[in-house]
């Protein structure tokens, strides 16, 4: 849901938001690089390096810790949990397909969790499809 993502967005603190911006157009020749480790990850299905990934983003510096954690769990923890919790009835049923995000798949409250709780499998997630456009990362 759109709006929802975005206004996710509003629940990071102000401080954090400054921060992630300022580093990240300080930094933003890491950001190719980072983008390809990304694809790769996610092309090999490899949900604990996404999460590594999503948690390095400021590439280990101290000052942005905090900043980071507070965009994971807003962004990823917190939205996981409300996914989750929506999918409680239709998890009864035992017939859901749900699709999110690689990162929400994994997490102790998030909707893959709820789905095994409920006693259904999941699967990694699918590589994404080649564009006629721009070539995909290898």
């Amino acid at each position: 849901m759109p709006d929802e993502q975005v206004a996710s967005f509003d629940t990071i603190p102000l401080a954090s938001q400054v921060a992630l911006v300022r580093w990240a157009l300080a930094h933003r020749g890491a950001l190719a690089p980072d983008h390809e480790a990304t694809v790769r990850a996610y092309r090999a299905r490899d949900l604990d390096r996404l999460r590594a990934l999503g948690l390095d983003a400021a590439h280990g510096d101290p000052a942005m810790r905090r900043h980071v954690a507070a965009l994971m769990r807003h962004l990823v923890g917190d939205r996981s949990a409300l996914m989750a919790h929506r999918l409680f009835l239709p998890l009864r049923e035992k017939r859901v397909f749900v699709s999110v995000g690689a990162l929400h798949l994994d997490g102790p409250e998030g909707p893959g969790r709820a789905a095994a709780r409920a006693g259904l499998s999941r699967a990694a997630p699918a590589p994404p499809p080649r564009s006629r456009g721009a070539p995909m990362l290898e």
